[in-house]
């Protein structure tokens, strides 16, 4: 949130980076301001404030030449009140405030300790958004063209690299399960809901497994076809589709066994116990 609209200490960035101390310091005082009355320790490198409250250099600690200036705010995770009237929730709860000196990329990239730090950085950063795609995807085949390869591809949040999938099921999915239930009743019957759908158009075992009947008859590849032709009627990305129906047929389901299934009739009989009766009032 911009520092100039918050209202609480909770509600500022609790991470910025400056180009200069002064910046910092600006920072600092708006930071200062919100929090009126209930001042966090701050602990400023370069920077000593009397016990009047006035500021002035720290001649034991002189500011590294070309670093930039970070402002933290450090939190501890405790039960705060909650919006429901004697109840809490776990929340965040600043505890102080620190400005520190930081290096610069091209201070980084110009030593040679800092130069493989960079480089060890942004090789596991590279192999994370590599695999995004991939890690918690129940279909890893209909997910490989979302991989990235190109350099914007790598680049791009994670809301962006991973929006066109989301984006094209969440825009449509609605939309043709309600035409396809008002034309088939046993569509209708099964009262597919949104994650349900999804994971039976990813996986045909899955599908067979929960929901014989429609794949048998071939529901769920007719309401992919459906979806690829609304998605070019309307102009969305249909990849995700055309990678559901080319290797739906392809994935592995194993259903979990129910233990209580090996409960008998008897045994429920047997332990069952009579409720006990409450008092009429």
């Amino acid at each position: 949130m911009d520092i100039s609209k918050a209202k609480t200490i909770a509600q500022v960035n609790p991470r910025e980076i400056f180009a200069t101390p002064d910046a910092a310091l600006t920072h600092l005082e708006a930071i200062s301001t919100i929090m009126g009355d209930d001042q966090l320790p701050m602990y400023m490198y370069g920077y000593t404030v009397d016990e009047e409250g006035n500021l002035s250099e720290n001649a034991d600690e002189v500011w590294p030449e070309g670093y930039q200036a970070a402002v933290y705010i450090l939190s501890n995770r405790q039960e705060v009140p909650s919006d429901i009237e004697g109840e809490t929730k776990m929340g965040n709860v600043p505890q102080a405030i620190f400005l520190r000196p930081v290096p610069t990329i091209e201070l980084l990239l110009a030593d040679p300790q800092g130069k493989l730090m960079v480089e060890s950085v942004i090789d596991k950063e590279v192999q994370h958004r590599a695999m995004r795609p991939l890690r918690t995807a129940d279909n890893h085949g209909a997910v490989i063209g979302e991989v990235p390869i190109s350099i914007a591809a790598f680049c791009a949040s994670g809301r962006e690299a991973s929006g066109s999938i989301v984006a094209s099921y969440n825009e449509l999915w609605s939309e043709i399960l309600t035409y396809v239930k008002g034309q088939l009743s046993r569509v209708a019957k099964a009262k597919l809901t949104k994650s349900e759908f999804k994971k039976c158009l990813e996986n045909a075992a899955y599908a067979n497994c929960y929901y014989e009947a429609l794949e048998s008859a071939g529901d769920f590849k007719l309401m992919l076809q459906l979806l690829i032709r609304q998605a070019g009627n309307v102009g969305i990305d249909s990849q995700v589709f055309e990678n559901w129906l080319g290797s739906r047929d392809e994935q592995v389901f194993t259903a979990v066994e129910d233990d209580d299934d090996d409960v008998s009739a008897e045994d429920m009989l047997a332990a069952f116990t009579t409720p006990t009766e409450q008092p009429s009032e």
